[in-house]
């Protein structure tokens, strides 16, 4: 397997493809939510929060909505000739990663750790982390970090594909996009 197609599908395999393991990916994410226990509540969010199936898949339908509305309406104005396909499955298939992600939310140390926090109650200075806490927060804030970078990885990469854009000015007003897609994700989750 080329690093290229890991970081960049939408140049080896097909719409329809893209299509199929992006939805399935959309409801196996779902069942992730409800059965690990956590809320995608935003764009690039992932939190603890008990949700049921429905529920986690109207909160997965909203972000790939959302994005796929704002991406679409950029893409046309960066190229005329942007597909609908082509941006419904960038939206769907970067959520891949942030989907796998909810496996590591609720991991014993890390639940024993908000505890600890919680229990501080403001008062950090009081608070103390063993030796092999302080590794795996570590080692899971790291995996955690890499599997964001590599949504946003694919999002980009599938969004220039699609776009054919090339000019940095776009890549401000992707960025300013996806600020506001966040924004905007969160308010109408959360309003639901």
């Amino acid at each position: 397997m080329k690093w290229n197609y890991f970081f960049n599908p939408f140049l080896k395999f097909s719409e329809k493809s893209l299509l199929i393991v992006g939805l399935l990916s959309m409801i196996a994410g779902s069942f992730c939510g409800t059965y690990c226990s956590v809320t995608y509540d935003g764009l690039f969010s992932v939190h603890s929060a008990r949700r049921t199936f429905f529920e986690s898949l109207l909160e997965n339908t909203v972000n790939v909505l959302v994005v796929f509305v704002l991406l679409l309406i950029l893409g046309k104005i960066i190229n005329s000739k942007t597909r609908i396909v082509d941006i419904l499955n960038v939206s769907i298939i970067y959520r891949i990663p942030l989907y796998i992600s909810g496996f590591f939310v609720n991991v014993p140390i890390l639940t024993r750790v908000a505890e600890k926090i919680e229990a501080s109650k403001g008062n950090l200075e009081n608070l103390k982390f063993e030796p092999l806490e302080l590794i795996m927060i570590s080692a899971l804030s790291s995996v955690l970090i890499l599997i964001l970078v590599y949504a946003v990885v694919l999002l980009t990469n599938g969004f220039r594909t699609a776009t054919n854009f090339k000019k940095w000015q776009y890549y401000v007003a992707f960025a300013v996009v996806l600020i506001i897609g966040e924004i905007l994700s969160q308010t109408i989750i959360h309003n639901i």
